[in-house]
């Protein structure tokens, strides 16, 4: 299974005409899930967006559940994208100052796997920076 893993594309965005139902509903929940969990938060995004247009009632009644699921990697995409740094600090007590900020981020987000695993990313980047500077 693994051969095949560099194969695998993110999913489109969907088409976002009408709310989605049936098969549609379920498809953008799990190319959401497929999109996010291979580290293209913002191409998941769309999908977590269309899903929670649906209306969840009758046939389409089972994703109710997965809604308040799908709002927590909602959240943690804005958390994300707000905290995800855009240049590196110049200084090594700046970056372990984020470093810091980071933990309690990390504690606050709602989701488990690729949310958590890229915060630590952008903490190891840091510490590598800090050690680095502090050589210099």
């Amino acid at each position: 299974a693994l051969a095949y893993a560099g194969d695998l594309r993110p999913a489109p965005p969907p088409e976002m005409n009408a709310a989605p139902t049936g098969a549609a509903l379920l498809a953008s929940l799990v190319e959401g899930l497929k999109n996010w969990e291979q580290g293209t938060l913002a191409l998941a995004e769309p999908h977590f967006r269309f899903f929670m247009r649906a209306d969840t009632k009758g046939a389409d009644a089972w994703a109710a559940p997965y809604q308040t699921l799908v709002a927590g990697y909602l959240e943690d995409f804005a958390t994300l994208t707000q905290a995800e740094p855009k240049e590196l600090p110049t200084t090594a007590k700046d970056c372990k100052a984020l470093v810091d900020e980071y933990h309690v981020l990390h504690d606050r987000l709602k989701t488990k796997g690729r949310a958590p695993f890229n915060v630590r990313v952008w903490q190891l980047e840091l510490e590598k920076r800090a050690r680095e500077l502090a050589t210099r």
